[in-house]
């Protein structure tokens, strides 16, 4: 489960960057879809509530990347975690 989570996580995580922003992978997307993730308590997001799911089965969270292959690196959840805390985080309330 966890190898398909992961692939269904980057797949929906594209499709919402390529239908809000007609961009395949939006600059900042993972920053601003785990946004919604931390506030879907607080709206009615199906989609940060799949994505959630999706993040948690999968173990982890794909971010942007210069060196990974296609652009797209798996980020084991604690370690993603920490990066938006500390580098983002404040950006996206």
């Amino acid at each position: 489960m966890r190898e398909e989570a992961r692939i269904a996580l980057r797949l929906i995580m594209e499709y919402e960057s390529e239908e809000a922003y007609a961009a395949g992978w939006l600059t900042d997307l993972e920053f601003i879809l785990w946004a919604r993730v931390l506030k879907r308590d607080k709206s009615n997001d199906e989609v940060a509530d799949v994505l959630a799911w999706l993040a948690e089965e999968a173990g982890g969270w794909w971010c942007w990347s210069e060196n990974a292959d296609e652009g797209r690196d798996f980020v084991p959840l604690d370690r993603w975690s920490r990066r938006f805390a500390a580098s983002q985080g404040a950006k996206y309330p």
